[in-house]
């Protein structure tokens, strides 16, 4: 919905009027959208998959009707003009400092005493994970025949059903809606 409004924005801005409603079938508006986007000029090779409103063809499509709209609006973007700030100055060499070879012993030593302090860290989130609640197992304490009679008076209230036409998408909004209202009511 959002995709075709946004089209219907841009070409607008493209002097091109939309030929579709709000309330049109998916199927029609992205075929309305291709007959807008050949009116305006839009030199876009095969657009599949625009009924979803999503993806790399839906971002194609804007990406090209924002291009001619800010054409059709004469806006031109100039290249960034970046200051000059020279070169950062290098740090100066200590020639009297003493260079020291690492030794492997002490490397290893490095790499063992790292272990252990990661090894710790796993151990006390693990730990912190078996005290939490969130983890233990929930047992239920409801009556199975308490649950039954509960299910026969409920059970019909949650059953659906359906349109005659349950293929219409309209009809599918008008579920949709019908069921929000009654979720908003309760």
């Amino acid at each position: 919905r959002s995709f075709a409004a946004i089209t219907a924005w841009l070409l607008k801005q493209c002097s091109v009027s939309p030929a579709w409603d709000e309330d049109d079938d998916p199927a029609t508006v992205t075929s309305q959208i291709v007959t807008g986007l050949k009116q305006a000029g839009v030199a876009m090779e095969a657009i599949p998959k625009l009924k979803s409103g999503h993806g790399e063809s839906v971002c194609q499509v804007l990406h090209a009707l924002c291009k001619k709209a800010l054409q059709k609006q004469q806006v031109v973007f100039e290249a960034p003009e970046w200051p000059d700030e020279g070169f950062a100055e290098e740090a100066e060499v200590d020639s009297d400092a003493e260079v020291k070879e690492v030794d492997e012993e002490d490397a290893n030593l490095d790499d063992d005493e790292e272990e252990v302090i990661y090894s710790e860290m796993i151990d006390k989130k693990k730990q912190a994970l078996d005290d939490s609640e969130d983890f233990k197992v929930v047992e239920a304490q409801i009556d199975p025949h308490e649950w039954a009679i509960e299910l026969e008076q409920v059970g019909p209230q949650l059953r659906v059903t359906m349109p005659s036409d349950a293929q219409e998408w309209r009809a599918h909004l008008s579920q949709a809606k019908e069921y929000k209202h009654v979720i908003e009511e309760t």
